[in-house]
């Protein structure tokens, strides 16, 4: 990559910012507590096959025996449960370490943008109720993809693909970032194993501000 200047760093939430990887595969669990036709094993199964939480639950009632009739209506109305669920558990547990001083420091120095895959209303209600959606001069999430968004954030800022900066913990966040040609910093976790990747990896969000001031030839 190139090591132009850096003018913009955007940043995907999800095992990032907060433990919420965990929390939404368990409240496919909890939704389900009571619900007939609908095994543990059915409900790794959905996960298992990747997709939205919309194609899980499509996968889950589908397999289930819930009829064409009832599938959309039944689809819509557990992912907006869903959703629910894991707000609820993101902001009891909050972020983070040191995430919002890290957070605080950076806006100082750069315009900070937030592109999840979360849908989007969702996403700005979390920010403003972990009282940080002041530090972010844009909140991005689904419908758009990644890539989108990111090609929104470039339009916004006027600012070429290299001067910008997307931090992840997604094999999509990386392709999304290579799709765009942008800079990539990884979040390695439990959740994506990250070890040798061709792009930087951190522990944690809050490390970036000390590495992009010692690494920036890296980048």
């Amino acid at each position: 990559m190139t090591d132009a200047v850096i003018k913009v760093i955007v940043f995907d939430f999800d095992g990032v910012f907060v433990d919420s990887n965990q929390l939404k595969h368990d409240a496919f669990f909890s939704l389900f507590g009571q619900e007939d036709g609908v095994s543990p094993e059915l409900i790794q199964e959905a996960i298992d096959t990747g997709g939205s939480r919309f194609e899980v639950f499509r996968y889950i009632f589908s397999h289930a025996g819930i009829g064409l009739v009832q599938l959309e209506e039944r689809v819509e109305r557990y992912a907006s449960l869903y959703n629910d669920e894991v707000q609820k558990g993101i902001i009891g547990h909050g972020l983070y370490g040191d995430t919002r001083e890290a957070l605080t420091a950076l806006a100082k120095i750069y315009p900070l943008y937030l592109n999840s895959g979360t849908p989007e209303v969702r996403l700005k209600e979390t920010a403003q109720a972990l009282a940080i959606d002041q530090l972010f001069r844009g909140i991005y999430g689904t419908p758009a993809s990644k890539e989108n968004n990111l090609v929104a954030v470039m339009k916004a800022e006027n600012i070429a693909p290299h001067d910008m900066l997307f931090v992840g913990d997604g094999a999509e966040d990386a392709a999304a970032a290579q799709v765009v040609g942008c800079k990539f910093v990884g979040i390695a976790n439990k959740w994506n194993g990250w070890k040798d990747t061709p792009f930087p990896i951190l522990t944690n969000a809050a490390l970036l501000p000390s590495f992009l001031g010692t690494a920036k030839a890296g980048l």
